[in-house]
């Protein structure tokens, strides 16, 4: 099992060979992944003409391990609202965040102003 995290945008910069994608092909066996993340795969899939049951299968194949956002895990993301207001960032981007801070892993992202997040997570920048 890997000791990494994904954010929504390294996952789908994989599934569409986008740059960066190929960094993470070599960590995605056991790679943790928010289910609110996994969530945000499924509905952009049909976005990036992925069928939803596909894009799922296809996480399911890689060895993609879905972490459920439970009590623990809202309150740390709820936590990461004020430090990272000022940049913007989403309930998704909060709950990966927030994953990698409780099991205290890198994180894999492609979203640079990740970087400016004055948080305790080692952020990872795909591109």
């Amino acid at each position: 099992m890997s000791d990494v995290v994904l954010d929504t945008s390294a996952v789908i910069a994989f599934l569409r060979k986008e740059p960066g994608g190929d960094l993470i092909a070599p960590i995605l066996r056991g790679a943790r992944l928010s289910t609110v993340n996994f969530c945000e795969i499924i509905g952009k899939a049909k976005d990036i003409n992925i069928a939803q049951d596909l894009a799922a299968s296809t996480l399911a194949r890689l060895g993609l391990q879905t972490v459920p956002f439970e009590d623990t895990h809202a309150f740390a993301a709820a936590g990461l609202r004020e430090p990272t207001r000022s940049l913007g960032l989403s309930l998704a981007d909060r709950a990966c965040l927030a994953l990698g801070l409780l099991l205290q892993c890198p994180v894999y992202t492609s979203d640079r102003r990740w970087k400016d997040a004055a948080i305790a997570v080692d952020i990872r920048l795909i591109r």
